[in-house]
C-alpha cells in the first residue's frame, strides 16, 4: 500500500491531464474531417440542391377535392382529373422523404420551402426538385439543358442522344432522374417521376441509395437515368436501364470499377 501512494505522489498528473485533452481533441477533429469527407460527395454531386445559403424550392401535384373526385390545376385555370389520387399523394410523398433524408446526408437540414405549381410554376431562380409527373416537370424537361430525355405523351421516354424508347408495359414501370439546369439562372433543376407509382417510388428510392454510385460516374454534371422496376417487386427493387453519357471525364480512372459496370448503360460520346 505505501508503494502504491508513493507512485501516486510522483504521478505527473499535470502531464496525464494535458494527454487526455489532447487525446480526446485529436478524436473529435478526427471525427468531424471524416463526417465532412464523407459529405463532400454527396455535397458536389448535388451541386446547389444541397446550398444551405439557397431555397430549396420543392413542387408536389397541387390537388383540389370536388364532387368526390380529385382535380390537379393548371396555371392556366384547368382542371384535370386524377383516380385514386390518395394512393398517388403517398407515393409522391414517399419520393419526396427520399430526396430530403439524401439532402440530409450532405448536410442540408434547413431553407427549403414548399411550392404550388399553379402559382410558383414560373419559378425559376432557385433551385429546384419536381417529384411525380406535373406541369412543372414537363416544363423542367423543356427548358432545362441538356436535352437528354424526351417523355411522350403515349407513356416513354424517349432518349435524345441514341432515340431509345422506354415505355411501360405489363411486366415493368419506368422512372425517371433527370438533373439538369436552367439555361438563364443557371440554377440545378431535379425531377424525379415514373409512368406510375411503382415507377415514381423506385426514383425517389434509387437515388437515395446509389447517389455515390452516381457522383462517381457524374461529379456535379448534369445527368439522365432511367430506372425500371416491376409493377409489383418493391420500391427498392428498381435497376438502372439507361444512363446518359457526358460523365466525369476522370470516372473511367479514379471509379474504374464502377464506370466498366455501367458503360454499357452510355450511348457513346459520339452519338449526337
Amino acid at each position: 500500500m505505501t508503494k502504491l501512494l508513493d507512485a501516486l505522489r510522483h504521478l505527473d498528473w499535470a502531464g496525464a491531464v494535458l494527454g487526455a485533452v489532447v487525446s480526446g481533441v485529436f478524436a473529435g477533429s478526427w471525427a468531424a474531417v471524416r463526417l465532412l469527407w464523407n459529405k463532400r460527395p454527396l455535397r458536389r454531386f448535388l451541386d446547389d440542391l444541397a446550398d444551405e445559403r439557397k431555397t430549396l424550392s420543392v413542387f408536389v401535384r397541387d390537388m383540389v377535392s370536388a364532387d368526390q373526385k380529385y382535380y390537379s390545376v393548371l396555371p392556366n385555370g384547368q382542371q384535370q382529373q386524377w383516380q385514386n389520387f390518395p394512393v398517388v399523394g403517398r407515393t409522391d410523398v414517399e419520393a419526396a422523404t427520399d430526396v430530403l433524408n439524401l439532402l440530409g446526408q450532405a448536410g442540408k437540414s434547413s431553407n427549403i420551402a414548399w411550392r404550388q405549381i399553379n402559382r410558383d410554376w414560373d419559378m425559376w431562380s432557385d433551385p429546384l426538385v419536381c417529384l411525380g409527373g406535373s406541369f412543372k416537370a414537363d416544363k423542367v424537361l423543356e427548358l432545362c439543358q441538356p436535352k437528354l430525355v424526351h417523355y411522350a405523351l403515349a407513356q416513354a421516354f424517349v432518349t435524345i442522344p441514341d432515340n431509345k424508347r422506354f415505355e411501360a408495359n405489363g411486366s415493368y414501370d419506368y422512372g425517371l432522374i433527370y438533373r439538369g439546369r436552367h439555361p438563364e439562372t443557371g440554377s440545378s433543376c431535379l425531377v424525379l417521376f415514373g409512368f406510375g407509382m411503382a415507377g415514381t417510388e423506385a426514383t425517389g428510392s434509387y437515388l437515395r441509395r446509389n447517389a455515390r454510385l452516381l457522383a462517381r460516374l457524374y461529379g456535379s454534371r448534369s445527368f439522365a437515368a432511367i430506372v425500371r422496376v416491376g409493377w409489383l417487386d418493391g420500391r427498392d427493387s428498381g435497376v438502372l436501364a439507361w444512363l446518359s453519357p457526358g460523365g466525369s471525364f476522370l470516372a473511367a480512372v479514379l471509379h474504374f470499377p464502377t464506370w466498366c459496370r455501367h458503360r454499357k448503360l452510355m450511348p457513346p460520346r459520339s452519338v449526337a
